[in-house]
C-alpha cells in the first residue's frame, strides 16, 4: 500500500487544531467543545480507515483458501504490548 501521507497529514492537521487555545484543558465555551469533539472524531475515523486499509493490503499477500478450509487472520493493533501482563 502506498504510504497514506494526505491521509495522516489531514488527521494530524486535526490533532494540532484540538491543541489550540482553550481545547485542550477543556476551559471553552460549549460551541468551542462540539467543534473539537467533531474534529477529533473526523481525526479518529481517518486514521481508522486507514488501519483498515493496511490490514487489508497486508491480508491481500496471503495464499487463497482452499475448499472447506476458513482462513483466520489475526490482527494485534497493539504489537508492543505483546507478552506483557
Amino acid at each position: 500500500m502506498a504510504y497514506p501521507s494526505a491521509e495522516l497529514t489531514s488527521a494530524q492537521n486535526d490533532l494540532a487544531t484540538c491543541q489550540f487555545h482553550d481545547i485542550l484543558p477543556g476551559s471553552s465555551i460549549q460551541p468551542v467543545e462540539d467543534m473539537s469533539l467533531r474534529i477529533l472524531d473526523h481525526a479518529l475515523e481517518e486514521v481508522s480507515r486507514l488501519r483498515a486499509r493496511a490490514f487489508f493490503a497486508l491480508a491481500s499477500g496471503q495464499p487463497t483458501a482452499k475448499e472447506d478450509e476458513i482462513p483466520i487472520l489475526v490482527y494485534n493493533p497493539h504489537p508492543s504490548r505483546c507478552g506483557q501482563s
